[in-house]
């Protein structure tokens, strides 16, 4: 008896606290959209896609102008090394400044060049000096290879930037199995909570089911055609029943901690009770072998992360083959320099008078005149070459490219064949669950129209209570079992859908 109230006491407790918290009505899109922005593991798959853009910038990074200037002054003191520098004993001051400017940058055909600005100034107080000076110069300079480093095809050349986008792609490809597995964990989820909630209707329509035989049960034994014996085994059928409703409840409160979880709710929202409002409607999906595996091989992320792969190891061979080229590379320059010094020069200060010698200061824009004007250019072209005739290392990198190529071919082989049995057993398991919906539905049926005819034959009094109770039992296992091949239909749709990498088409997801 004291069982049987704490049975009682529970069955009205435990709705009472979940009317006490709000609900959330909760549509599996909703559901699908707040793992898509909410869920963790997306979100750290993102950031590593992200990172991978980086890289690309990174690599782009080679092909930036270098701009360097350096400016500078420089004062000396110093005895004179000759007597016509100046009288034993004295000292000599020199002062100089300088600035130079170099502009350098490398282009992705192999192909260098170089562009720099120099202008200085020196002034010193010896005998012989010629005084204040000024120099300057400007250059143009370049390297070509034209073996090793060079090629016409593109992608070697810009191989580090290839590969940065190559790892991006791939970075995008793990995003969507990332994504593609989550949407397989919320939908199981959501329909998890789903069948839990239609279980413990089904535990609560036979606990009904039970109340009503033991009704029926104490009219007999009130009117004298039943045995008070036989209420035992009704009463045993309800505490029973009232138990598996217990545990019903708790399933439906662990299918939605586990719903929450997927979707990463904020803490306020577990208090909060999921009112799933999508129902285990079955829709017909028509699968075909062969059009369905060309399917998944143009539409699986693991496919396309296999291409990446062969892309990243042909790529691979052909910088090895490169590398052992002979290094044959040509340069030059051209420099157009000028100066400017002191200059002697006649000044007439009296007519009367002979005139009078001077020194003339030069200037800096004389300089740049001369540089302007080409007076002075010079030029030099060379033509350089190394050859490393054995080359064992270079060697050792294009085998190991082609080891690593050919490893690569195999894997992506090994994927189809896995893609293809995936497809395979997804529609097996696809056809299976329909099949079984309807055995279900079957069994369902033909229960419930025994249990009828059970009840009926009660009623007569060609049927026992036990029969009864039994038929009930029956009735309660074939509607368990019609929600959970509904439950399994639904998630062999999604492992459909997966195998076949329609998924996030399918839900209307857009990978970025």
């Amino acid at each position: 008896m004291i069982r049987r109230m704490c049975l009682v006491w529970t069955l009205i407790l435990i709705p009472a606290v979940a009317l006490c918290q709000e609900e959330r009505a909760l549509s599996l899109e909703e559901a699908i959209k707040i793992a898509i922005e909410r869920n963790l593991d997306i979100q750290l798959q993102r950031i590593t896609v992200n990172n991978q853009a980086l890289n690309i910038d990174n690599a782009l990074v080679a092909y930036e102008p270098v701009v360097q200037v350096t400016t500078g002054a420089n004062n000396s003191t110093s005895e004179p090394a000759t007597t016509t520098q100046g009288a034993a004993g004295s000292t000599i001051t020199t002062n100089t400044n300088q600035l130079s400017a170099n502009l350098n940058k490398s282009e992705w055909f192999g192909f260098n060049w170089g562009l720099s600005f120099a202008n200085n100034s020196r002034e010193d107080d010896a005998d012989d000096s010629f005084g204040k000076s000024f120099g300057g110069s400007l250059t143009f300079s370049f390297s070509q290879q034209l073996l090793k480093g060079f090629s016409l095809e593109r992608d070697v050349m810009r191989n580090s930037e290839y590969v940065a986008e190559s790892n991006l792609a791939i970075a995008k490809h793990d995003l969507e199995i990332r994504i593609n597995s989550v949407l397989q964990q919320v939908e199981e989820a959501y329909w998890d909570l789903v069948s839990a909630i239609d279980q413990l209707k089904v535990d609560q329509e036979s606990l009904d089911l039970a109340k009503q035989l033991y009704d029926q049960n104490k009219i007999k034994i009130d009117v004298g055609t039943l045995a008070p014996i036989e209420l035992v085994n009704a009463e045993a059928q309800i505490a029973d029943r009232e138990l598996a409703i217990i545990r019903s409840r708790q399933s439906v409160r662990s299918a939605e901690d586990r719903l929450k979880s997927v979707l990463n709710l904020p803490f306020k929202e577990w208090s909060k009770t999921i009112t799933p409002t999508d129902d285990l409607s079955i829709g017909d999906v028509k699968t075909n072998f062969e059009m369905d595996f060309q399917i998944a091989l143009k539409n699986r992320p693991e496919v396309k992360k296999d291409m990446e792969s062969l892309r990243q190891a042909n790529l691979d061979l052909k910088v090895q083959k490169n590398n052992l080229l002979p290094e044959l590379s040509l340069s030059g320059s051209y420099t157009l320099a000028g100066s400017a010094l002191p200059q002697n020069g006649l000044i007439i200060i009296d007519p009367d008078d002979d005139p009078v010698p001077v020194r003339v200061d030069p200037s800096n824009n004389e300089v740049w005149d001369k540089i302007l004007k080409a007076a002075f250019p010079q030029w030099g072209v060379q033509l350089s070459t190394t050859w490393r005739p054995f080359n064992k290392q270079g060697r050792v990198n294009r085998a190991r490219s082609q080891v690593s190529l050919r490893q690569t071919e195999i894997s992506a082989e090994q994927n189809r064949i896995l893609i293809m049995q995936d497809v395979r057993n997804a529609i097996r398991d696809l056809e299976a669950n329909a099949l079984s919906i309807k055995a279900a539905e079957n069994s369902v049926r033909f229960q419930r129209e025994n249990l009828r005819a059970e009840e009926q034959k009660f009623q007569n009094g060609l049927s026992t209570n036990y029969e009864v109770s039994q038929a009930q039992r029956n009735l309660s296992d074939a509607e368990t079992s019609l929600i959970s091949s509904k439950v399994a239909f639904r998630k062999s749709v999604i492992t459909y859908y997966i195998a076949l990498g329609v998924l996030s088409k399918e839900r209307s997801i857009t990978i970025k």
